[in-house]
């Protein structure tokens, strides 16, 4: 906490992107200029926060705070991001930052056409993220976290003997492996001990991704 790790900007910016949401910063506007980005702190991270909770998730900053205990070491604001929304931090922060030098605003007036739902959020089953419609919701569960050699699923019954693609990233994005199969077992001993991601298609559509660590 020294007035610029990244640490420091997360403290302080999740504090200001609370107050922003709140509606307690009307007075105050993006700035998209800071040399240090997402690293600004204070309002710069705080409305770039609210930025995101506008146009990806609502509950974007209970994940984005939430994610400092389940990363653990792993944490970073592009492991936290990539890990909520899929998306490196500097991806977000571009588009965020084309969306207000094209002349566009920030909702932050505190009175929004929803209510918050953190009690129930539980991101170890990140389903259905580009289908909404609820015949496509699919409860697809894996499983052990951290992984020492097989990744398991849990499928539903309408995914049984469904033939499913799994692809595996690394942090920084890179895809490392795909595997198509109807099976619910991943074998992943070839991994390294690290931090991966996964995500799970069917027909082309991501109806799962999540986090995992490779012992």
């Amino acid at each position: 906490y020294d007035g610029s790790s990244p640490f420091w900007a997360y403290t302080e910016g999740i504090a200001d992107g609370v107050r922003i949401y709140a509606g307690f910063h009307q007075t105050r506007t993006p700035n998209v200029n800071d040399s240090r980005k997402w690293l600004g702190g204070y309002t710069t991270t705080g409305f770039f926060l609210q930025y995101v909770t506008l146009k990806y998730d609502k509950n974007f900053i209970y994940k984005f705070n939430k994610a400092a205990k389940e990363l653990g070491n792993s944490w970073s604001f592009d492991n936290a991001f990539k890990d909520i929304l899929g998306k490196g931090v500097e991806t977000v922060w571009n588009e965020y930052k084309n969306y207000i030098n094209n002349g566009n605003t920030l909702d932050y007036d505190g009175d929004y056409p929803w209510n918050l739902d953190c009690g129930g959020s539980n991101r170890s089953n990140l389903q259905t993220v580009e289908n909404k419609n609820p015949e496509d919701t699919f409860n697809l569960k894996s499983y052990p976290n951290p992984v020492k050699d097989k990744l398991l699923f849990v499928k539903p019954q309408n995914l049984k003997n469904t033939s499913l693609l799994f692809e595996i990233y690394d942090t920084q994005g890179a895809l490392i492996f795909t595997e198509k199969t109807s099976g619910s077992v991943l074998s992943l001993d070839h991994l390294e001990s690290k931090m991966y991601f996964i995500i799970v298609k069917r027909y082309g559509k991501t109806i799962y991704r999540n986090r995992f660590i490779k012992r």
